[in-house]
């Protein structure tokens, strides 16, 4: 699908313009309902650490993945809070390269619901707005809404999380997106989930890729840093994300990489695989350490590659700044 500011004709016009005039890259197009929230961008404090990105860096040149890296194939991310949950060490490779992103975009819909729930408990919604999505007696998700949203997590379900996409509104999905940051197209995009996932019609492409379902190993982190510091949304809601994306019908990649080795560690996770993309996302919680973690793969040999990456990921772990 072609976009209309992609045109020559149009971006010539854009440049023609004063400084003044043209559009902001962090712009809100007319498309995403609602006035913007700055409120909702809360910042992570990913702290750049050479220590940690010499150890990703070695890493990924040790997987022969480096060139897959340098040409978008691969793209991984690593908030290690063991140290300083607050300011997180962060480094990356190709991690604001955005990959088509299969499942991984789920969160998104996770996270515009429990948004969603926090303006309705504030009163600053209309009552009658969400009447099926929630039980008005205990101010929470109805059972119906809050097990799609389980299924969607749990077993990525596609018919629950189309139909929990849905029900939350793809504009709203958007509109937190695009106020939180996880996707932001002046820091090369982030997660974008533009249509559901059961045979379901496309409603917005990413702008800048022309994604269905996009991601960064970057806008992951930032997700799973926050879920970490109890502020994604806020700390009732980080809660109950890490409630729902603890257990899991799948034992694969960082989750397995994790439980060989540390069997009583707590893995947050969400994954996405499609044709040859295997994406996985986490926060991981075990003895020595604390970390948010995404790997970004499109090489045809990715379950191999995302399960060697997680393995060489936690040995990285409490790497001093």
């Amino acid at each position: 699908m072609s976009t209309p500011w992609r045109s020559p004709a149009i971006a010539l016009a854009l440049l023609a313009l004063p400084l003044w005039a043209q559009p902001s890259p962090r712009s809100r197009p007319p498309w995403v309902p609602g006035p913007p929230r700055p409120a909702l961008r809360v910042d992570p404090h990913l702290t750049a650490s050479p220590a940690l990105q010499r150890c990703l860096d070695a890493a990924v040149a040790r997987l022969g993945l480096a060139a897959d890296a340098r040409e978008g194939r691969f793209s991984v991310a690593m908030a290690d809070l063991s140290a300083d949950a607050r300011h997180p060490a962060y480094a990356g490779v190709a991690d604001t390269r955005m990959l088509y992103g299969a499942s991984v975009p789920k969160i998104a819909t996770l996270g515009a619901a429990f948004e969603w729930r926090r303006e309705l408990r504030a009163g600053g919604l209309a009552p009658t707005e969400g009447a099926r999505e929630f039980d008005a007696a205990r101010a929470d998700f109805s059972a119906g809404f809050r097990e799609e949203l389980r299924l969607m997590i749990f077993r990525s379900d596609n018919r629950a999380a189309t139909s929990a996409a849905h029900r939350t509104g793809l504009p709203r999905i958007a509109a937190w997106l695009w106020d939180t940051g996880i996707y932001d197209p002046a820091a090369g995009g982030g997660v974008w989930l533009g249509r559901g996932f059961f045979h379901d019609p496309l409603w917005r492409a990413e702008p800048l890729r022309n994604l269905p379902h996009a991601a960064t190993a970057r806008a992951l982190v930032t997700f799973y840093a926050l879920l970490g510091q109890d502020r994604l949304v806020d700390a009732a809601a980080s809660a109950d994300i890490r409630a729902l994306m603890g257990p899991s019908a799948f034992h694969n990649r960082l989750r397995r990489a994790v439980l060989e080795r540390w069997p009583t560690a707590r893995v947050y996770r969400k994954t996405g695989t499609w044709r040859q993309y295997r994406h996985d996302s986490a926060l991981v919680e075990r003895p020595g350490a604390r970390y948010a973690v995404a790997a970004l793969c499109g090489t045809w040999r990715c379950e191999a590659e995302v399960l060697a990456f997680g393995r060489e990921a936690d040995a990285c772990a409490g790497a001093a700044r």
